[in-house]
This record gives structure tokens, sequence and C-alpha cells, in this order.
């Protein structure tokens, strides 16, 4: 897929899959990247990309974030861009929960990872 098609099935709300991420951060009609990927060196080119394509970017990796992420709030910032991240799933999650519910005073009683599983 080239940028004018990735860019014209945006426009008409398609969904699209890419090989080259470097696409979504060309597209003129894409405003933010989210960084899903769990890798430090392919996470990182991709951030940079799109920061570089005046592009805010969301991480959900950790590593990532943890690693690099105060290079790329100092680009994102000199590019005029947002660079944020989210809490991404179990840890952040469940950090969350327990935070809230002890500022609200309940007692934790235990929690587990669920992923389907009934057991």
């Amino acid at each position: 897929m080239d940028l004018g098609r990735l860019e014209e099935n945006v426009d008409k709300g398609r969904a699209s899959v890419v090989e080259e991420p470097n696409l979504v951060c060309q597209a003129g009609n894409i405003d933010v990247i989210v960084e899903v990927t769990g890798t430090v060196e392919f996470g990182a080119h991709v951030a940079s990309a799109a920061i570089r394509h005046r592009k805010h970017v969301v991480l959900v990796n950790a590593e990532l974030d943890s690693t690099v992420g105060p290079i790329l709030k100092f680009h994102a910032e000199r590019a005029g861009v947002v660079l944020t991240n989210t809490d991404g799933d179990e840890p952040g999650s469940g950090n969350d929960v327990a935070t809230v519910s002890a500022q609200r005073r309940f007692e934790a009683r235990g929690c587990r990872e669920s992923q389907g599983d009934d057991r």
C-alpha cells in the first residue's frame, strides 16, 4: 500500500494494514500514533518518525517510555506535539485499582490476571 491509498482509506473510514509504519507517520490525515509494540528499538524508530511528522504519540510501551521517554518528550516538545503514555495492560491498571481502593479505604482481598479464563 502506498501513502495515497492509505490516506484515501482513512478519509473513507476504511481499515488499512501497512507493512511500513512510516506510511502511517507520514499520512496527512492521521493525527495520533499509538505505539504498542513492546520493543524498544523498533518502537523508538516509530515514535521518532511520528514526532518528525508532527504526530501526537501515545506510548503503551512501558519499556520504551522508561528507556528513551525523556528524549522523545524533548523532541515532541520541540516539534509542538504531545507525547504521553497510558497504563497499558495489567501492571499499570492493577496499580491504579490498588491506589484508588486504598484512597477510598477499601480493603484489597486479592486479585489475579484474567484473560477469559474462568477458573
